[in-house]
């Protein structure tokens, strides 16, 4: 089991500036985590989608899940999917065909696209939830 924990660290200069990292206890030891291997990982998961179940297992551990719509052609466009809240905060985004995963960790940032043909997948699946919720 992961349990993340937050380090006060006093940075080196002038000034009183306190920074919290964030540190993973694993079998006893501590080392430190890193926003980019977690951005990283999540695309690797998106790398293993192949069918509609997989996509499932996918969005069962989504935490939030925003769906573009075009209302006049009645097509899902993108999403915007949460993965993970309260630190690090990690986003699985498609839109415009830009397909992304975002990681954000206090001031920290890190970003990672994709491949296009898994947020694709995603979205078909996404379109045809929708299209039963309209339909039914």
């Amino acid at each position: 089991m992961w349990k993340i924990f937050l380090l006060l660290r006093k940075k080196s200069g002038y000034g009183s500036e306190v920074s919290l990292t964030p540190f993973v206890l694993l079998k006893g030891g501590i080392r430190m985590t890193d926003l980019e291997k977690i951005v990283r990982g999540y695309k690797h998961d998106l790398a293993k989608l192949e069918t509609y179940e997989d996509v499932e297992r996918f969005l069962d551990d989504a935490l939030d899940i925003q769906v573009l719509v075009d209302l006049e052609t009645k097509t899902v466009n993108g999403f915007d999917i949460c993965v993970g809240c309260g630190g690090p905060n990690v986003y699985v985004i498609y839109s415009r065909g830009y397909a992304r995963v975002e990681g954000y960790w206090l001031p920290e940032k890190a970003e990672v696209s994709f491949d296009k043909e898994k947020a694709e997948l995603i979205c078909d699946y996404l379109q045809d939830i929708w299209e039963g919720i309209i339909w039914s």
